[in-house]
């Protein structure tokens, strides 16, 4: 009888020591599980936060540090920034023309479109000009599109030179779209699909819908490059 009750006791020393070593195996396990949730959330966060600080230089292709020209001869450093932004944009830039306003689009490309939003997490055609105008040129402009119109000499296509404004009535009666002349007869813009971005003046839908130039009535007399 002692015998049986010994190797019974025997038995269930050898259960709970195998429970024990189960249980820890299923904690080590845990904190694996843990740690590798934790891992995966410090990526994911990092991916976020890298796209979040990126997104909007993403039409960068050129680096103004390392930037030569074709000929492998650095300019001056008063042509520099002109040449630099003509690759970047693909548009003939001006060497009189106001580098400012090409700094300040290049750090607004990609921007999303929020009517009546007013930053880089979302802006609208005619607060997007405002920003442009007030930051480059410190001129205030009207809160919409039709506003703004009432602000300046109206303008042939031929007539644009960078920083007028162009006017679009995009299936309206009235002036539904907005954006400014870059050179090349492109233009900056936030449309409502992608956000800041530089469009052409002879894509089909936007010569369709092109309505007219303008330039503010302030500066008609010597032009917003100084001209």
């Amino acid at each position: 009888m002692s015998c049986c009750i010994c190797s019974l006791q025997g038995v269930q020393a050898t259960q709970r020591k195998s429970h024990k070593a189960h249980q820890g195996a299923r904690g080590h396990h845990s904190n694996s599980i843990s740690a590798h949730h934790a891992n995966v959330r410090h990526h994911t966060g990092s991916r976020h936060h890298m796209a979040s600080h990126h997104v909007y230089h993403h039409y960068m292709v050129v680096d103004p540090a390392n930037f030569q020209t074709e000929n492998n001869i650095v300019e001056d450093p008063d042509t520099l920034g002109h040449l630099y932004f003509s690759k970047v944009f693909n548009i003939p830039v001006d060497t009189s023309a106001d580098i400012r306003l090409y700094h300040l689009v290049e750090n607004w490309i990609g921007a999303p479109y929020r009517l009546g939003g007013d930053s880089h997490w979302g802006i609208d055609c005619s607060r997007f000009a405002g920003k442009v105008y007030s930051s480059v040129y410190n001129i205030p402009l009207g809160s919409n599109c039709r506003e703004i119109f009432q602000q300046v000499h109206p303008l042939e296509r031929n007539e644009l030179k960078e920083g007028d404004l162009v006017f679009f009535k995009i299936r309206s009666h009235s002036i539904s779209h907005m954006g400014i002349y870059l050179g090349g007869n492109k233009f900056v813009h936030s449309s409502t699909s992608k956000g800041v971005r530089i469009s052409s003046l002879d894509d089909p839908y936007f010569t369709r819908y092109f309505y007219s130039g303008g330039r503010l009535n302030y500066l008609s007399t010597a032009s917003v490059n100084g001209k």
